[in-house]
């Protein structure tokens, strides 16, 4: 058996990666959270623990890991229902394996094509 990854191996691969990194950016973003409520608890102010807190940051980093998720679970689709394609599944099939529309099916097999030329 060869150790190279196939197309589809590496795109659920790189989902699964851009997941993990997904769940340690909310972790980090709930520890920050918990400082927060620990920061209210001992009678800080809202203001003073926006200021103390890297929030700003945190924010960036999410929305930029969830960014990524978004990006490899697309790729993902598009390797998935190319293969299906491939493999004589018609676009109508498709959708109802995947609860989407027939006509999302098509304009994802109609990417996927114009991404291998």
């Amino acid at each position: 058996m060869s150790d190279e990854r196939s197309p589809m191996d590496e795109a659920i691969h790189d989902l699964i990666d851009a997941n993990a990194r997904a769940r340690a950016q909310l972790d980090a973003t709930d520890a920050m959270l918990q400082r927060g409520i620990d920061h209210l608890r001992a009678g800080g102010g809202v203001v003073d623990a926006l200021r103390l807190l890297p929030i700003a940051q945190r924010r960036q980093s999410t929305q930029d890991a969830f960014q990524e998720v978004i990006l490899a679970r697309h790729r993902l689709r598009l390797r998935a229902i190319s293969a299906c394609t491939e493999e004589g599944l018609s676009p109508a099939r498709i959708a109802e394996i995947w609860g989407i529309s027939r006509q999302r099916v098509v304009q994802f097999v109609a990417e996927a094509r114009k991404q291998a030329t």
